[in-house]
């Protein structure tokens, strides 16, 4: 029976995608997924899915509202890293004294913690090494 599988780019390469999407619309506000992506078309910038396939206009835009969301956050990088290393050893006394809830997950603490999404916290811990 054949599966159905979405092709989809490497982890490090969306991030590097997101940060380079952001340094963009840093550069120009006014600017649509349409410009971007035609510019970075022209660029050659935008990142190959693993079959091999250029990324598509929808998975580009997929990218372009992630950042848009979260453009103008205040969190640095070090605070993030801070909070999950937080969150982690929160984690490990909660289960050292056996009162460990059942559904913790600490990506979910940081997200309500800063109002982030948490694509926006994850491509900050794996730009500053809190994720490898």
């Amino acid at each position: 029976m054949p599966t159905n599988k979405i092709s989809r780019i490497d982890r490090f390469a969306a991030v590097k995608l997101r940060q380079r999407i952001q340094e963009e619309i840093l550069k120009a506000p006014g600017a649509t997924y349409t410009s971007l992506f035609s510019k970075f078309m022209l660029h050659g910038w935008l990142p190959n899915k693993a079959n091999g396939e250029p990324l598509e206009d929808f998975g580009f835009r997929r990218h372009f509202n992630t950042v848009k969301k979260d453009l103008h956050h205040g969190f640095s990088g070090f605070f993030v890293c801070f909070l999950s290393r937080a969150a982690v050893g929160a984690y490990r006394d909660y289960y050292r004294l056996g009162t460990a809830p059942k559904a913790y997950n600490g990506m979910r603490e940081i997200v309500s913690m800063t109002g982030l999404q948490d694509v926006t916290v994850s491509d900050l811990l794996i730009l500053n090494g809190g994720i490898r």
